[in-house]
């Protein structure tokens, strides 16, 4: 059986992509913050047949990312897929007029340096396998030209 980490899962897009994966024979390893949260979206997709399990860990956190994976590698084996698609609250994202150095590294730290964290988890195992997929889902966009406020982030896709 093949397994897929949904790194940054919610009830939006992360969830989604669990039942997507799950339906289609893969189990689901779920990473967000809330443990309360992580446990209700691994009770729904229980609930529609597929096996999943949770697994608490802050992005921000590089041991916690590091303990998360260990942990899904333990229960789980091989990963297959890593998607990364982890939303900011809303507070912490700025316009293009109110963009700051200090806003601008958090969003880094949050998109980029997250994702790094987790990657550097299983592409080893990857490349030694010459098997697996990385999807980076966390592109998002909206622009309101009346309120000069446009925000866009880009989503990118890599298999071996």
């Amino acid at each position: 059986m093949k397994n897929i980490v949904i790194v940054g899962a919610g009830p939006g897009l992360g969830m989604s992509i669990a039942k997507k994966f799950g339906k289609n024979g893969f189990r689901v390893a779920l990473i967000a913050r809330n443990e309360e949260k992580l446990n209700q979206l691994v009770s729904e997709l229980e609930q529609l047949g597929i096996e999943a399990a949770s697994f608490q860990a802050d992005i921000l956190n590089k041991a916690q990312i590091s303990l998360a994976f260990a942990a899904i590698k333990e229960k789980y084996g091989f990963i297959d897929v890593v998607e990364y698609s982890p939303t900011p609250s809303i507070d912490t994202v700025a316009t293009a007029l109110d963009v700051t150095e200090e806003n601008a590294l958090y969003q880094f730290q949050f998109n980029v340096l997250g994702a790094i964290s987790s990657i550097r988890e299983v592409l080893p195992d990857m490349l030694d396998k010459q098997s697996g997929a990385l999807l980076f889902t966390t592109g998002w966009c909206r622009n309101r030209s009346s309120t000069n406020d446009g925000q866009c982030r880009n989503s990118c896709f890599w298999s071996s």
